[in-house]
């Protein structure tokens, strides 16, 4: 396998990188010359599933079909149709991926969601990005029973009890400090 189409992300773990476009002009130059997509994954040590879709992206599109695509939000009824011709047409993954200038992985992906749950999981729209953390004090439950009513007053009068105290310490002990200066005490 070609080591130059592996490389490290930020936390050293190894993923492939994506291939440029002169890659895959050069493997699909080479395919069309008449050599067998196997043939060229092992002599520049590129996946075959890849190899495929760039050509039938070539042969649809020429070299723009190399070039990365901008961002695209399907709609449900794109969806539908590209799901329907990959599973009851029976058209190839990858020939299905160059003609609708979507990605394998996202074609499999709502496959198996309308395998599983039919047509109706490719209206449900997943949020991008990572999801909001939770930030602050979990809320407290409202308490129900009188008893628990009761308690929690207990609990809050308790605390406000100690917070009076430790407040009337500190102001006796910064009297304190400030008679033993020679100063007057601030109003405060």
């Amino acid at each position: 396998m070609n080591p130059e189409s592996w490389t490290k992300n930020f936390r050293g773990f190894i993923m492939r990188k994506r291939h440029s476009v002169k890659e895959r002009e050069e493997a699909v130059r080479r395919c069309l010359a008449g050599k067998s997509v196997k043939l060229v994954s092992k002599e520049l040590g590129i996946k075959d599933y890849c190899i495929y879709e760039w050509v039938e992206r070539y042969k649809l599109y020429g070299k723009k079909g190399l070039e990365k695509q901008p961002y695209h939000e399907w709609s449900f009824e794109e969806k539908r149709e590209i799901v329907f011709a990959y599973q009851e047409k029976g058209v190839p993954l990858h020939i299905v991926s160059s003609r609708y200038r979507v990605s394998q992985s996202v074609v499999s992906k709502w496959a198996k969601a309308v395998r599983e749950r039919g047509y109706a999981a490719l209206l449900e729209r997943k949020r991008k990005g990572r999801p909001p953390k939770d930030m602050g004090r979990p809320r407290k439950k409202e308490p129900e029973t009188e008893l628990e009513k009761l308690r929690a007053e207990n609990e809050r009068l308790r605390t406000e009890n100690a917070l009076l105290k430790k407040v009337q310490a500190l102001v006796a002990e910064r009297i304190a400090r400030e008679e033993g200066s020679g100063r007057k005490p601030s109003s405060r």
